[in-house]
Parts: structure tokens; C-alpha cells; sequence
């Protein structure tokens, strides 16, 4: 009976490993990505849940503006979107990286 080497056992793992990877890494951007452009994220009214506080609601109604992934007011960068996903909005603080969490307004 042929019995594999320990060393070809391993580089079938890897490679295993390392599509598996590259399939989930593939699925998850295909999932993320639309949701972190400035375009869903500044058509959305976010309401405050907890964190960092810039409004108790963020949206263009709102006074805030949003280009590529800065949230700003005043024309001036308050924080940076950090992610975003169909129902939630992760911000962070540019300047004392303090995390704030926003969800969707339904």
C-alpha cells in the first residue's frame, strides 16, 4: 500500500488552506465593497447607537457630507468611515482613533 509523505501531506493542506482563503476573501469583498462607498453610505440616515458621537443622526438631510471615506461637516473632515455594511456604520476618529457605531434608520 503507497503511504503519502509527510511533506506532500502538508502541501495539499496549504494549498487547500490557501483557496479556501481566497474563496472567502472573494465572497466577503463581493459583500462589503458596495456597501463602503461614499455614494450607499451618504444616501443612508444613520442613527447614533454607541462610540464616538458626531450627531445623533448622520446623513446629507443632516448637514453632513460624504466623499471617499471621510464623513465631513463644514467642509471639514470629522471622521473616517471605517466600515459599513448593509445595517451598520462603524466611524473612526482621525484623530483619537475612538470607534463609533451607527446603525440604518429604517
Amino acid at each position: 500500500m503507497f503511504v503519502m509523505e509527510e511533506p506532500v501531506k502538508r502541501n495539499r493542506v496549504k494549498k487547500f488552506l490557501v483557496i479556501v482563503l481566497l474563496i472567502l476573501v472573494g465572497v466577503l469583498s463581493g459583500i462589503l465593497i458596495p456597501y463602503n462607498k461614499a455614494s450607499y453610505v451618504g444616501n443612508e440616515m444613520w442613527k447614533y447607537k454607541s462610540g464616538k458621537h458626531i450627531g445623533d443622526v448622520v446623513s446629507i438631510e443632516a448637514g453632513f457630507d460624504f466623499k471617499d471615506k471621510s464623513i465631513y461637516k463644514d467642509d471639514k473632515v470629522i471622521v473616517g468611515v471605517y466600515l459599513c455594511t448593509r445595517d451598520i456604520l462603524i466611524i473612526k476618529s482621525p484623530d483619537t482613533w475612538e470607534i463609533g457605531y451607527y446603525v440604518k434608520k429604517s
